[in-house]
């Protein structure tokens, strides 16, 4: 197990201090809810199902279009949906970018099974992301693949950057442990993955554990924090050892940092 260094722990807490100064001026506008939002919200949502019918024929039409359609559908849809359940997310990084010139990934921590369709709504270009099998979502398994610890799944990313695709990836073991949640287990594998010719990111949820608390009336602010490579992990020795793990735990917000694998 490692500990984060007591600089970068106070370094943290300053952090988290400015962080929540922030969530409270924007709790304020987005609570009281906007009332004729979420109506708007409940009654657009019987008309999904036209929508996905839609798309199904188009599909058989005209293959490509009916997969840009896919993709609009489901970005519109997770919006809709993750706005209903009360998680209102906000920015204190980098803007979300809305194009690239190629593929990019971007890291991030598993906080739970739906956390991936929350980051692929925010990106207004294709992305794919990781995805449990048992969940049934129409249309998902076409900007998905299968949701493995990322020792498992270096050859399939791999695969999906070659291929030209975006990708978002865990790099925790397993979801956040809710009887430890201060500690976050990542994987050996990370330090494979930064050696990769690829646009690196790291994207921080901070709020989004407690996504399955939450509802309209009991909403959960979701810090958005995107960051590149550089400015997460300057030095090429912070890429690899114990100063890669530390820096991960500190970036997500966690004091302690286990690691597993070889």
């Amino acid at each position: 197990m490692n500990t984060i260094p007591a600089q970068d722990k106070a370094q943290h807490e300053l952090n988290e201090l400015e962080n929540s100064e922030r969530e409270l001026r924007h709790f304020e506008q987005v609570n009281p809810h906007k009332r004729w939002g979420r109506a708007w919200i409940w009654a657009s949502f019987p008309y999904y199902g036209l929508w996905a019918f839609f798309i199904y024929v188009l599909s058989w039409v005209a293959p490509a279009m009916g997969r840009r359609c896919k993709a609009g559908y489901l970005r519109t849809y997770f919006r809709n949906f993750f706005e209903m359940r009360g998680a209102f997310g906000y920015a204190s990084g980098l803007p979300i970018p809305l194009e690239v010139e190629r593929p990019i990934l971007v890291l991030g921590a598993r906080y739970h099974d739906l956390s991936p369709m929350y980051v692929y709504q925010l990106f207004s270009f294709p992305i794919i992301v990781p995805k449990k099998w048992s969940l049934k979502i129409a249309f998902s398994d076409t900007i998905s693949y299968e949701d493995a610890p990322l020792a498992s799944n270096l050859e399939n990313i791999r695969q999906l950057l070659e291929a030209g695709h975006s990708v978002y990836a865990h790099i925790n073991h397993g979801i956040l442990d809710e009887k430890n949640p201060q500690s976050l287990y990542t994987h050996r594998a990370l330090a494979t993955v930064l050696t990769w010719d690829v646009d690196i990111y790291f994207l921080s949820l901070s709020g989004f554990e407690n996504y399955k608390f939450t509802s309209f009336k009991n909403p959960v602010l979701i810090q958005q924090q995107l960051r590149d490579l550089a400015s997460v992990l300057p030095l090429k020795s912070d890429r690899d050892g114990p100063a890669l793990y530390k820096k991960m735990a500190t970036f997500f917000g966690f004091n302690r940092v286990r690691v597993v694998g070889k």
